[in-house]
Protein backbone atom coordinates (compact mmCIF):
# COMPACT_ATOMS: atom_id res chain seq x y z
CA UNK A 1 0.00 0.00 0.00
CA UNK A 2 3.12 2.64 0.50
CA UNK A 3 4.46 1.64 -2.40
CA UNK A 4 1.17 2.77 -3.88
CA UNK A 5 1.24 5.38 -2.39
CA UNK A 6 4.92 6.59 -3.14
CA UNK A 7 3.93 6.08 -6.51
CA UNK A 8 0.97 8.46 -6.59
CA UNK A 9 2.96 11.12 -4.66
CA UNK A 10 5.78 11.31 -7.02
CA UNK A 11 3.20 11.42 -9.93
CA UNK A 12 1.97 14.07 -8.04
CA UNK A 13 4.77 15.87 -7.57
CA UNK A 14 6.23 15.61 -11.37
CA UNK A 15 3.24 17.10 -12.48
CA UNK A 16 3.21 20.49 -10.15
CA UNK A 17 6.64 20.30 -11.21
CA UNK A 18 6.02 20.40 -15.14
CA UNK A 19 2.64 22.78 -14.98
CA UNK A 20 5.23 25.38 -12.90
CA UNK A 21 8.23 25.03 -15.46
CA UNK A 22 5.44 25.95 -18.45
CA UNK A 23 4.33 28.75 -16.46
CA UNK A 24 1.24 27.66 -14.44
CA UNK A 25 0.52 29.75 -10.91
CA UNK A 26 -1.59 28.60 -8.70
CA UNK A 27 -3.80 30.96 -6.86
CA UNK A 28 -5.57 30.42 -3.39
CA UNK A 29 -9.21 29.36 -3.92
CA UNK A 30 -11.84 31.34 -3.36
CA UNK A 31 -13.66 31.21 -0.08
CA UNK A 32 -17.10 29.27 0.16
CA UNK A 33 -19.84 31.41 0.65
CA UNK A 34 -21.88 30.50 3.35
CA UNK A 35 -24.77 28.32 2.56
CA UNK A 36 -28.07 28.66 5.22
CA UNK A 37 -28.55 25.05 4.75
CA UNK A 38 -25.53 22.70 5.02
CA UNK A 39 -25.57 20.02 2.54
CA UNK A 40 -23.79 16.52 3.31
CA UNK A 41 -20.48 15.57 2.42
CA UNK A 42 -21.37 12.43 0.69
CA UNK A 43 -23.63 11.48 -1.96
CA UNK A 44 -27.58 10.98 -1.34
CA UNK A 45 -27.48 7.32 -2.82
CA UNK A 46 -24.76 6.24 -0.45
CA UNK A 47 -25.54 2.84 -0.64
CA UNK A 48 -26.02 2.82 -4.58
CA UNK A 49 -22.69 4.04 -5.39
CA UNK A 50 -20.93 1.83 -2.80
CA UNK A 51 -22.98 -1.45 -4.98
CA UNK A 52 -21.90 -0.05 -8.15
CA UNK A 53 -18.21 0.67 -7.05
CA UNK A 54 -17.92 -3.07 -6.09
CA UNK A 55 -19.49 -4.63 -9.31
CA UNK A 56 -16.75 -4.94 -12.04
CA UNK A 57 -17.01 -2.41 -15.18
CA UNK A 58 -15.99 -4.75 -17.92
CA UNK A 59 -17.35 -7.76 -19.11
CA UNK A 60 -14.47 -10.02 -19.26
CA UNK A 61 -13.89 -8.48 -15.79
CA UNK A 62 -17.64 -9.75 -15.09
CA UNK A 63 -17.22 -12.98 -16.28
CA UNK A 64 -13.66 -13.34 -14.67
CA UNK A 65 -15.43 -12.74 -11.30
CA UNK A 66 -17.60 -15.03 -11.67
CA UNK A 67 -15.84 -17.95 -13.28
CA UNK A 68 -13.66 -17.63 -10.05
CA UNK A 69 -16.67 -17.71 -7.30
CA UNK A 70 -17.58 -21.26 -9.74
CA UNK A 71 -14.14 -22.51 -9.33
CA UNK A 72 -14.02 -21.54 -5.51
CA UNK A 73 -17.22 -23.30 -5.13
CA UNK A 74 -16.11 -26.74 -7.08
CA UNK A 75 -13.19 -26.88 -5.23
CA UNK A 76 -14.58 -26.46 -1.97
CA UNK A 77 -17.52 -28.99 -2.60
CA UNK A 78 -14.67 -31.40 -4.32
CA UNK A 79 -11.96 -31.28 -1.63
CA UNK A 80 -12.05 -32.79 1.70
CA UNK A 81 -11.07 -35.42 3.86
CA UNK A 82 -12.27 -36.87 7.00
CA UNK A 83 -10.67 -34.34 9.02
CA UNK A 84 -11.87 -31.41 6.49
CA UNK A 85 -15.29 -32.37 5.83
CA UNK A 86 -17.31 -29.84 7.83
CA UNK A 87 -15.00 -26.87 6.73
CA UNK A 88 -15.71 -27.88 3.22
CA UNK A 89 -19.23 -27.99 4.03
CA UNK A 90 -19.33 -25.03 5.80
CA UNK A 91 -16.90 -23.27 3.13
CA UNK A 92 -19.66 -24.46 0.26
CA UNK A 93 -21.92 -22.49 2.47
CA UNK A 94 -20.06 -19.53 2.42
CA UNK A 95 -20.14 -19.36 -1.34
CA UNK A 96 -23.84 -20.63 -1.69
CA UNK A 97 -27.62 -18.82 -1.84
CA UNK A 98 -31.07 -19.59 -2.27
CA UNK A 99 -32.40 -23.31 -2.77
CA UNK A 100 -28.61 -24.66 -3.10
CA UNK A 101 -27.90 -22.93 0.58
CA UNK A 102 -31.21 -24.23 1.58
CA UNK A 103 -30.30 -28.32 0.96
CA UNK A 104 -26.39 -27.72 2.09
CA UNK A 105 -27.91 -26.27 5.53
CA UNK A 106 -30.13 -29.90 5.37
CA UNK A 107 -27.29 -32.07 4.61
CA UNK A 108 -24.71 -31.19 7.23
CA UNK A 109 -21.73 -34.15 7.42
CA UNK A 110 -22.72 -36.18 10.77
CA UNK A 111 -20.81 -37.46 13.11
CA UNK A 112 -21.22 -41.21 11.76
CA UNK A 113 -20.40 -39.53 8.13
CA UNK A 114 -17.52 -38.69 9.51
CA UNK A 115 -16.40 -41.32 11.59
CA UNK A 116 -17.05 -43.59 8.52
CA UNK A 117 -14.99 -41.31 6.47
CA UNK A 118 -12.12 -41.67 8.96
CA UNK A 119 -12.53 -45.51 8.96
CA UNK A 120 -12.39 -46.18 5.29
CA UNK A 121 -9.42 -43.09 5.15
CA UNK A 122 -11.54 -41.54 2.81
CA UNK A 123 -10.61 -38.35 0.63
CA UNK A 124 -11.11 -36.21 -2.71
CA UNK A 125 -8.67 -34.18 -4.21
CA UNK A 126 -9.46 -31.73 -7.01
CA UNK A 127 -7.80 -29.68 -9.44
CA UNK A 128 -9.61 -27.56 -12.22
CA UNK A 129 -8.32 -27.78 -15.29
CA UNK A 130 -10.85 -25.59 -17.84
CA UNK A 131 -13.20 -23.13 -17.44
CA UNK A 132 -14.58 -22.78 -20.86
CA UNK A 133 -15.95 -18.84 -21.61
CA UNK A 134 -18.97 -18.52 -19.02
CA UNK A 135 -22.44 -17.22 -20.13
CA UNK A 136 -23.25 -14.24 -18.01
CA UNK A 137 -25.93 -11.53 -17.83
CA UNK A 138 -26.28 -8.60 -15.60
CA UNK A 139 -27.54 -10.92 -12.15
CA UNK A 140 -27.20 -14.52 -13.55
CA UNK A 141 -23.97 -16.47 -14.83
CA UNK A 142 -23.50 -20.39 -15.93
CA UNK A 143 -20.13 -21.38 -15.86
CA UNK A 144 -19.06 -25.03 -16.77
CA UNK A 145 -15.87 -26.22 -14.51
CA UNK A 146 -14.02 -29.25 -15.82
CA UNK A 147 -11.97 -30.87 -12.49
CA UNK A 148 -9.20 -33.70 -12.58
CA UNK A 149 -10.43 -35.85 -9.08
CA UNK A 150 -8.52 -38.16 -7.08
CA UNK A 151 -10.68 -40.30 -4.73
CA UNK A 152 -9.21 -42.32 -2.30
CA UNK A 153 -10.00 -44.70 0.38
CA UNK A 154 -8.34 -47.53 2.48
CA UNK A 155 -5.33 -46.54 0.49
CA UNK A 156 -6.54 -46.97 -3.10
CA UNK A 157 -7.19 -44.48 -5.61
CA UNK A 158 -8.90 -43.42 -8.51
CA UNK A 159 -8.61 -40.41 -10.63
CA UNK A 160 -11.19 -38.98 -13.52
CA UNK A 161 -12.68 -35.93 -15.37
CA UNK A 162 -15.48 -34.37 -13.87
CA UNK A 163 -17.73 -31.18 -15.35
CA UNK A 164 -19.88 -29.60 -13.88
CA UNK A 165 -22.66 -26.85 -14.29
CA UNK A 166 -22.38 -23.72 -11.83
CA UNK A 167 -25.83 -21.47 -12.28
CA UNK A 168 -24.24 -18.26 -10.21
CA UNK A 169 -26.44 -14.85 -9.13
CA UNK A 170 -25.19 -11.51 -8.35
CA UNK A 171 -25.56 -10.51 -4.82
CA UNK A 172 -24.40 -7.21 -3.11
CA UNK A 173 -21.83 -9.07 -1.52
CA UNK A 174 -20.60 -10.86 -4.83
CA UNK A 175 -21.18 -13.67 -7.15
CA UNK A 176 -23.05 -16.73 -4.97
CA UNK A 177 -23.81 -20.54 -6.73
CA UNK A 178 -27.22 -20.94 -6.82
CA UNK A 179 -27.25 -24.17 -8.79
CA UNK A 180 -24.68 -26.90 -8.61
CA UNK A 181 -24.90 -30.49 -10.96
CA UNK A 182 -21.98 -32.63 -12.32
CA UNK A 183 -23.06 -33.09 -15.61
CA UNK A 184 -22.70 -36.89 -17.35
CA UNK A 185 -19.67 -37.22 -19.96
CA UNK A 186 -21.64 -37.47 -22.51
CA UNK A 187 -22.94 -34.28 -22.46
CA UNK A 188 -21.76 -31.79 -24.92
CA UNK A 189 -20.50 -28.73 -23.05
CA UNK A 190 -22.28 -25.21 -23.68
Amino acid sequence: MTRWLALIASAIVSTAAALTALGATVEPAPRPTVDPAPRPTYPADLPALIDTARRPATRAAVEQAATRAAVRYALAARNWSARTARAAWRHQQALAAGRLRRELNQTRPTRAQVAALKAERGSQLAVPVGTPRPRVTSHRAEVLVTLAERTATRGRAVTYRTRNRAILTRTPSGWRVTGWTVLPTSEPAR
